[in-house]
Parts: C-alpha cells; sequence; structure tokens
C-alpha cells in the first residue's frame, strides 16, 4: 500500500498533535515563546525519536542520553547555551 493511504498517516498526525499539545501545556505556565511552531518542534522531536534509535541500532553507544537532553532543551529554547 502506497504511503500517504490507510491508518498510518492519522495515527502519525495524532501523535504530532499530541506532542504539540504537550508541548503547549508545557510552554504555557512557564510564560515562553517556543522558538518555532509547536507543531515544528513535535516533527523535529518525533524525527529525532526515530533517528537516534536507528543510529542506536547500528551504535548502541551513540548520542549518550545526557548529550540528547542538552540538544533537546536547547532546541526548545529551555536551556541557554553555556
Amino acid at each position: 500500500r502506497p504511503v500517504g493511504r490507510g491508518h498510518a498517516p492519522r495515527q502519525h498526525a495524532r501523535t504530532i498533535d499530541g506532542i504539540a499539545s504537550a508541548l503547549e501545556k508545557l510552554y504555557e505556565p512557564i510564560d515562553l515563546t517556543p522558538p518555532v511552531s509547536v507543531r515544528s518542534l513535535a516533527e523535529f522531536l518525533q524525527a529525532g525519536t526515530v533517528a537516534v534509535a536507528l543510529e542506536r541500532g547500528a551504535n548502541p553507544d551513540a548520542l549518550p542520553d545526557q548529550d540528547a537532553e542538552q540538544i533537546i532543551l536547547r532546541a526548545l529554547g529551555l536551556q541557554d547555551e553555556r
């Protein structure tokens, strides 16, 4: 079945919507404006999670969790550069 049909695109959209909604709830109480739209951040997080999983399949030591945490916090605008 070609990509773009069936349940997978709808499930993917719901996943992105859920992540975006969670990000909105994160930013609201701290009165911080996201660096880009929460939808773009959600897509970035989803893509990054898949990429890290693939990379760790080939190299279990790839992108240590502490490094990933710092990258994500900076990307979300939740941590200043050191």
